[in-house]
């Protein structure tokens, strides 16, 4: 439901916005909870590496493939899993690339041209093509032939952590200890802190709805436009216990609304993690506290319904979106005055079931006030220092915390 409120020469729309939270473990059906990675098919299908082979969710029943199974899979620890375009699926680990064309398993080691045996990451091109990064550099497969790239040809020592291509046709390369590595077809060019990269130690690429790239590293984001000219960091997208700030980075994905989510994990004395969203304004994360599985963030995906998948050590949590009705949790005589508002904006709720959180947004979808984990039935906003024009007032269940950068 949305309830238009004209007052005067402040404008209010009220809505409401909520998300949902289901985990799975090996008592639904995982072949472990150790789970690594995951990929979503163009019907919405999941399919995820564990430690114990893959399982494959089609929303109602799980398929699980193992080395016993499916003996043309190179390993059942499964550390990168892809389902391409066409629907075929590439999963690796520390024992080559797997290739499923629907009916069996192929395997590429180093002896059939990869660069190294131990694949830490699978990725597909706009023409198809395949980058799969490994510990010694990354190697392109074409269809028919592998082309290893290592430090001899220009890439940092240390390997390869992501591989992503450029709207230019540039492709990237997420590398553990050297940067960013930028290849044209024939040289490469390195971005490192010098050129504002947060840290040098990469682990995720994710190009936005504007072309603009997001570094994934092990002190937080740094972001570039589509020329790779750097444009700002985020190194504070999750809440973590004093002294840690900043965030290392597990995994980067994009819905299909332009939010960037981040997988985040800290293991130093007590593991700590959860996934952050940002919606171009503010991070909001959400951990254990709010149904996350576990700490331990091995990768972050969004299927084809939007929702978001997260990988852990323990399991698998979807998080669901939708929009709830405002009476679903706020119940009985919801109400904003006075009419026309002039300095304050007194909210009456009626009775909450769960705390909530208000947001008042321009129309510039910035957020301009904000209260959260409100339990009172009745909020005072001061909106003396607002220009006259429209906004809209979110009332939010399950209040989360928000970083502003």
């Amino acid at each position: 439901m949305k309830l238009i409120l004209l007052l005067g020469g402040l404008a209010l729309s009220v809505s409401s916005f909520s998300q949902s939270f289901k985990s799975f473990t090996d008592a639904d059906g995982l072949p472990s909870n150790n789970v690594l990675c995951a990929s979503s098919d163009q019907e919405g299908t999941m399919w995820f590496g564990t430690q114990s082979g893959i399982a494959i969710y089609d929303g109602t029943t799980w398929e699980i493939m193992t080395t016993t199974t499916h003996p043309g899979l190179a390993d059942n620890n499964v550390s990168s899993i892809l389902v391409t375009k066409e629907g075929n699926v590439w999963a690796a680990g520390d024992f080559g690339a797997s290739f499923y064309n629907g009916a069996t398993w192929t395997t590429y080691k180093a002896a059939d041209g990869l660069g190294s045996s131990r694949v830490t990451n699978i990725s597909e091109m706009k023409n198809g093509d395949i980058w799969l990064s490994d510990f010694n550099g990354a190697t392109h497969y074409n269809g028919t032939v592998f082309t290893a790239y290592k430090a001899a040809d220009g890439l940092p020592f240390g390997g390869a952590e992501d591989v992503l291509e450029a709207d230019n046709g540039d492709i990237l390369f997420a590398t553990g200890l050297g940067g960013v590595a930028i290849f044209n077809g024939t040289n490469f060019k390195i971005v490192t802190e010098e050129n504002g990269l947060v840290s040098d130690n990469t682990t995720a690429l994710l190009k936005d709805k504007d072309g603009n790239i997001w570094v994934g590293t092990s002190d937080g984001i740094s972001v570039f436009d589509d020329t790779m000219k750097w444009m700002t960091n985020h190194t504070k997208m999750y809440i973590l216990p004093q002294p840690d700030t900043l965030n290392p980075v597990e995994d980067l994905a994009m819905d299909s609304e332009g939010n960037i989510w981040s997988g985040i994990y800290v293991d130093y004395l007590v593991s700590v993690g959860g996934v952050a969203k940002f919606d171009g304004n503010a991070w909001t994360d959400y951990d254990g506290s709010d149904g996350v599985i576990g700490p331990t963030i091995r990768a972050v995906t969004v299927d084809e319904k939007d929702n978001i998948w997260v990988a852990t050590s323990s399991g698998i949590t979807r998080i669901a979106f939708g929009s709830a009705s405002v009476e679903q949790l706020v119940q009985n005589n919801l109400s904003a005055y006075p009419n026309p508002v002039e300095k304050k904006l007194y909210i009456n709720l009626g009775v909450i079931s769960e705390p909530v959180a208000l947001q008042l947004i321009n129309q510039l979808g910035t957020v301009v006030l904000q209260q959260e984990r409100i339990v009172d039935s009745k909020v005072t906003l001061d909106i003396s220092e607002l220009q006259s024009g429209v906004y809209m007032l979110h009332v939010a269940g399950n209040a989360r915390r928000v970083v502003v950068q």
